[in-house]
């Protein structure tokens, strides 16, 4: 037998351009998933979580310090390892209470919270604390830093009922808050337009900048007499930038501060949450129901062990009681219906 070759005709093999070509244009998008679009939006505002305000109130008897109380705390949530978003707020300071608005991370914030409460709660150095809002995932921050102020707020001309209704408790509650908003915007833009007069000052001194000094000289009078409660004694913080802008004969923000009445009265009154019961509730994660139906494997409550059993009828008859049969029931039936007729008909 002769040996002969078979020839094979194989497919050619493609140049490797070819393939590169097609590969590039068969080849599929890059998928993105919630994660990544939620985490280029942190990247994009300069966070790593989402950010939460709140703002509370209370009563003090130690006006001068207080700051320092409440910069420990923050303080020590700052400077923890676990710390991702840091506290940043504004402090407040009345005579006989205080407000006291904290912004950052759930986290931070409910540990500040838990130190507040543990070591002067339970009517120590503070009483009845009482918080007014609770704003979630904010878009930014309204204080970049932690802020102090002394103020004598105005005097209301009426005094306000001490049993008010939960409508009128909301009114006083948005004006507070309103007052404060205010007075946060007042300080950012007198910080601002100091800031561009200290730019026209650093450039040279010409008309514009003696003109622009002279609108603006008191404003940079109340920042360059301010101090630092934060570095008063012995304390070491990291909050080195924090301000304190104290109180003036002539105080230029007092149309912007809460009445003291005002306060009391929201402090006094019983449709406010404490700010322990809004601790009690962030510190307890709830188990819901609908976690069952989100969880492989099923438990469980929830497998149909029975669904490879053989299929049976269910009895709906009823069965004969005492003898008698279903029969004997149905005819016993229709001789009372029968009697019946008859006794009404002669009726």
């Amino acid at each position: 037998m002769d040996n002969k070759t078979v020839n094979v005709k194989y497919p050619k093999l493609r140049d490797q351009k070819t393939k590169k070509l097609e590969h590039d244009l068969v080849q599929e998008p890059a998928r993105k998933t919630l994660f990544d679009r939620i985490m280029a939006n942190f990247k994009m505002m300069e966070r790593r979580t989402y950010l939460h305000r709140i703002i509370y109130v209370g009563e003090h008897d130690i006006a001068s310090d207080l700051p320092s109380m409440l910069v420990n705390t923050v303080t020590a949530v700052n400077e923890a390892e676990n710390t991702v978003e840091k506290l940043t707020g504004f402090l407040l300071v009345y005579q006989k209470c205080f407000l006291h608005m904290v912004e950052g991370s759930e986290d931070s914030i409910t540990k500040h919270v838990g130190l507040v409460l543990n070591k002067y709660g339970d009517n120590k150095e503070l009483k009845n604390l009482k918080l007014l809002i609770q704003v979630s995932h904010i878009l930014k921050r309204v204080c970049p830093e932690w802020q102090t102020y002394f103020g004598v707020p105005s005097k209301l001309l009426s005094p306000l009922e001490e049993e008010a209704s939960m409508e009128e408790t909301g009114r006083r509650l948005y004006t507070c808050v309103r007052c404060i908003y205010n007075l946060l915007g007042a300080f950012a833009k007198d910080a601002a337009e100091a800031s561009e007069m200290e730019s026209i000052k650093d450039i040279g001194g010409s008309k514009s900048s003696l003109s622009l000094r002279g609108s603006l000289g008191h404003r940079l009078s109340i920042a360059n007499n301010s101090r630092n409660l934060i570095n008063k004694g012995s304390h070491s913080s990291s909050l080195n930038r924090s301000q304190s802008i104290l109180g003036h004969s002539k105080d230029r923000y007092w149309q912007h501060l809460p009445e003291y009445e005002v306060i009391i009265a929201l402090i006094r009154s019983p449709y406010v949450q404490t700010l322990q019961s809004f601790y009690d509730v962030y510190m307890v994660v709830p188990q819901r129901d609908i976690y069952k139906d989100k969880v492989w494997p099923v438990p469980g409550d929830f497998i149909p062990f029975d669904v490879f059993s053989e299929l049976y009828d269910c009895t709906t008859e009823l069965r004969a009681h005492r003898g008698v049969t279903t029969t004997d029931q149905d005819q016993n039936t229709e001789e009372a219906d029968d009697a019946s007729e008859k006794e009404s008909d002669e009726d």
